[in-house]
């Protein structure tokens, strides 16, 4: 039956990878066709204007009822899919996840996706315009294109000349603000404000390295870097 996975690009296509779910649905639910279509993740490499973009889709297995029979097979399709970006999201400048999850924000699921695989929920993201380019139905008829809304958002990639880790403006949080940062959390204003951080000024929206030095006896001092723009930042709290 085909994964029902495609993509279209304006820009020259340099590589495809596809990568078939081992946990696929039941092969007795017939009408459910997920064990049936093979899914799967799938990996467009694009060339946009000199820079290397990782574009992933996929659908993974819906959760048709409320008793959650299903739930083992999304949570191994989740990690697999988390998996699947790390390994493959080395030396390009961008990568993106454009697909059906079957799983809200606040679900396990999406929050493996996004945590181990090191991504950035696409609300936390500063884009140019957004909009859903689609026509609510399909004209001179009562139903719509699909069941779910088309999405056009509009990015602006830039690129620094310099190898250094350290060309962005450096903001030091505190200790207690680690583990947090580490796992993907949103950096929040106590962690810039409180004993230990080291706040700097620069203006709104501008892009930022957050580092914390962890002295160890035994081992060299660590700088965990995470990228953060100070715009995720709550004004009511903190003037900028």
């Amino acid at each position: 039956m085909g994964s029902g996975l495609c993509v279209f690009s304006k820009w020259p296509i340099l590589d495809v990878l596809y990568h078939k779910w081992q946990v696929n649905g039941y092969v007795h639910k017939v009408l459910h066709a997920d064990w049936y279509g093979g899914k799967g993740i799938g990996l467009c490499r694009l060339n946009v204007s000199g820079f290397k973009v990782n574009i992933y889709t996929c659908h993974t297995t819906a959760e048709y009822s409320e008793n959650a029979e299903y739930i083992a097979h999304q949570v191994v399709q989740a990690f697999d899919v988390a998996q699947f970006i790390r390994v493959t999201s080395d030396n390009v400048d961008l990568s993106v996840l454009a697909a059906d999850l079957n799983s809200e924000p606040d679900q396990m699921c999406y929050r493996i996706i996004k945590n181990f695989g090191g991504l950035t929920d696409s609300f936390e993201v500063n884009c140019i315009a957004y909009d859903t380019p689609l026509e609510s139905r399909v004209p001179g008829q009562n139903f719509s294109f699909s069941d779910h809304e088309a999405i056009l958002a509009k990015f602006k990639l830039t690129k620094s000349n310099s190898s250094d880790p350290f060309f962005l403006p450096l903001e030091q949080v505190d200790k207690g603000a680690i583990k947090f940062v580490l796992s993907g959390a949103n950096i929040m204003c106590p962690g810039l404000t409180s004993p230990g951080a080291v706040l700097t000024s620069v203006e709104k929206g501008t892009t930022v390295v957050s580092f914390q030095i962890s002295v160890n006896f035994s081992y060299d001092p660590i700088i965990y870097l995470i990228e953060a723009s100070l715009s995720d930042l709550s004004t009511s709290e903190l003037s900028l």
